[in-house]
């Protein structure tokens, strides 16, 4: 809610790259996929190994949540926090989703105050693989 009215679109197709404008009440329903499902609610919990390390490096502790079995569709997820106030600095999801004719991988990222991005590959028999890129920008400014 504290964006802007409107989210600056990058899609990339077959290294073709095509710019448009995301209305703020549009973007709600794609922000809503960093979250659904929720792995950390009563259902999901316990199908999940978290894993934590410390980079003093590069100041940041690293969350990793793996998924035990093939069942649920968000496979990793790594959440990176700022070591001195553990504030989120980026969130890093895979998700897994078999259909009937095809399977969709999504590489989900998103930077705080900055962007997000979704990389879906789309395999479908007999077809080659297509991957669409999809960048949402409100603040290219750092």
């Amino acid at each position: 809610d504290s964006m802007p009215l409107a989210v600056i679109k990058y899609t990339t197709i077959g290294g073709v790259t095509d710019t448009s404008i995301v209305e703020k009440s549009n973007f709600k329903g794609i922000a809503q996929s960093f979250v659904n499902p929720d792995i950390g609610s009563s259902i999901f919990k316990n199908q999940y190994k978290e894993e934590s390390f410390i980079d003093a490096t590069l100041g940041t502790i690293t969350l990793t949540y793996t998924a035990t079995n093939d069942t649920v569709e968000v496979r990793k997820t790594d959440v990176l926090l700022n070591q001195d106030d553990t504030k989120v600095k980026t969130i890093y999801i895979e998700k897994k989703i078999s259909e009937a004719d095809s399977l969709v991988i999504k590489k989900m990222l998103w930077t705080t105050n900055r962007y997000c991005q979704i990389t879906t590959l789309l395999q479908k028999q007999d077809t080659p693989e297509k991957i669409i890129m999809e960048k949402y920008v409100w603040d290219d400014l750092n």
